[in-house]
């Protein structure tokens, strides 16, 4: 099971937009302008509306999904040098996004992410869950950028944007046509889980219940388990069978093996096939 990225389109660099590097609290773009800017670093983060599928039909696990799969992006982006992440957190995605950058800073103290606030205006159209997530984002975000008055939106404050949306939609084909026409690069994650959109599976169906079961990740092709601190991915069509046995989910595999993931917590065993019945840890 391929754990790769799709989607991205490389259209080089704008000229001179504004990075701005400030102390946790909000500043209006006149001031930010003064300060240093580092665009080569920063990547941001646009989303149109809500997290969707290509038919419309609600996916319980399509969040886990990007999440997986931003954790792969965002790593990929810092490898190359990226370190400041923007987000003005408005839909799903940007929320999402936000929120995988705070995690993978934990572990590389270099990521930054900035809040961008375009208008206090956009938080009446949030779900109470919504605000609460956008508050804590503002909180542990390095730092905010304000909008108001600027005529640059923030996907082109960066030198790459990463995006979540159908390609044909209106507002996505102005988005990809701006980009290219000022040369920024756009990495469109809605194109990369395509292979995700065409699975057909009942095991894929089954888990449609289970979207915050702590001790495996859902990805674009299947599951990934965790064996010896290393991803263990198993895609759906390795998976003959899937039920719950209390509070674990017990996973049969075509070689015989059976993976036992708690519900409860991130522990999950594995059986060995018919040669070997000893369980053993395996997360």
């Amino acid at each position: 099971m391929s754990c790769g990225l799709l989607g991205r389109t490389r259209g080089g660099l704008v000229g001179s937009v504004l990075f701005y590097d400030f102390s946790l609290s909000s500043n209006t773009l006149k001031d930010q302008a003064k300060m240093k800017i580092i665009k080569e670093k920063t990547v941001a983060f646009v989303g149109n509306g809500d997290l969707i599928t290509p038919d419309n039909v609600p996916d319980r696990n399509l969040e886990n999904v990007i999440r997986t799969e931003l954790f792969y992006v965002i790593e990929e982006l810092y490898n190359e040098g990226k370190t400041i992440f923007l987000s003005e957190a408005r839909s799903g995605f940007e929320m999402l996004a936000a929120e995988v950058v705070l995690e993978y800073a934990q572990s590389y103290p270099k990521v930054q992410l900035y809040a961008v606030i375009s208008s206090e205006k956009q938080q009446v159209d949030y779900s109470y869950k919504d605000l609460l997530r956008h508050k804590r984002i503002l909180e542990t975000a390095t730092g905010h950028v304000t909008l108001d008055g600027f005529p640059h939106r923030t996907d082109f404050l960066a030198s790459e944007v990463v995006v979540y949306g159908n390609s044909e939609e209106p507002i996505m084909k102005h988005l990809l046509e701006r980009a290219e026409k000022e040369g920024v690069e756009i990495w469109n994650m809605y194109d990369g889980i395509e292979d995700y959109f065409s699975i057909q599976s009942p095991v894929k169906q089954f888990l449609q219940e289970y979207p915050d079961a702590p001790s495996f990740k859902y990805g674009r092709e299947g599951l990934i388990f965790r064996g010896n601190n290393q991803p263990f991915p198993v895609p759906f069509s390795d998976i003959t069978h899937v039920e719950r046995k209390n509070n674990r989910l017990c996973f049969t595999l075509r070689d015989g093996m059976i993976i036992m993931a708690s519900l409860l917590s991130d522990d999950c065993y594995v059986r060995l096939p018919p040669s070997d019945f000893d369980v053993k840890s395996f997360c």
